[in-house]
């Protein structure tokens, strides 16, 4: 159990996961283990292998994973550079609180500090977010669509319904809405970004005009209910390159 929680801690940082992992890392369960690390999962096989392969066939040649995987890299790492500027700011400020007294007036009249640093919008961050969430909406959503064929569909579509309609105010709702299909497409119950528990995040969805299926909760064997769903989406996608490359054939030929 130890390093399961290792292993999903430094998967967690790598990625730059949600509070809710984190916590689940460093004293979680091995239930609650699973379940994140099936969301770390299925977000995973989007940016990494769903979301290329559908850029690929819409853009020619490398282009399109490219474009696709320089957003995902570029998000990645401002995040990580805000957040290393934001701690070392943080850092600072608590190291000028504890030092002699008689400082206190100028540190507190020294405008550099982590809340001034707070209030400097973030450029190039929004920037990177805003790139990557127009770069991943259409995927992401195809994603989603094909989880749902190769799964459970009518509750994937249930549970993309409810969780659009909770969060459709909000501005980026990609990694929720494959997060929806996923757990619907599997039958599974799993946590969310603004979700504090995942019990009281699925209550508030029971709580919308639309009807939410009843999820199973994980155990020790839902890693290979999704493996198996990542592989039959993997089928599939891979029959549609195949159409695609057999209808060009088929126009060059002619």
């Amino acid at each position: 159990m130890v390093d399961a929680r290792k292993h999903l801690q430094d998967w967690a940082n790598f990625v730059g996961a949600d509070p809710v992992v984190f916590s689940t890392a460093k004293s979680g369960d091995s239930l609650s283990v699973t379940r994140e690390t099936i969301r770390l999962g299925i977000l995973a096989a989007q940016r990494n292998l769903f979301g290329v392969i559908f850029w690929y066939l819409v853009l020619p040649g490398p282009l399109g994973p490219i474009i696709y995987r320089v957003s995902v890299q570029a998000m990645k790492e401002w995040n990580d550079y805000t957040n290393n500027q934001q701690n070392l700011s943080d850092q600072e400020n608590s190291t000028k609180k504890t030092e002699d007294p008689s400082n206190t007036k100028k540190t507190t009249a020294d405008p550099i500090d982590s809340d001034n640093l707070r209030d400097i919008p973030d450029f190039f961050g929004e920037i990177s977010k805003k790139g990557f969430f127009w770069v991943d909406w259409v995927s992401s959503r195809t994603t989603a669509f094909i989880f749902a064929i190769v799964g459970n569909f009518e509750d994937a579509i249930q549970m993309i319904r409810a969780r659009s309609a909770m969060v459709s105010k909000q501005g980026y709702d990609s990694e929720r809405i494959i997060l929806s299909a996923g757990e619907g497409a599997m039958t599974l119950r799993l946590t969310i970004p603004v979700a504090t528990s995942g019990f009281e995040d699925f209550e508030n969805i029971r709580s919308t005009d639309y009807i939410v299926p009843d999820l199973r909760e994980v155990d020790e064997n839902s890693m290979r209910i999704l493996t198996g769903l990542i592989w039959r989406a993997l089928f599939l996608w891979f029959f549609v390159l195949m159409l695609i490359t057999l209808g060009y054939l088929s126009n060059v030929l002619t």
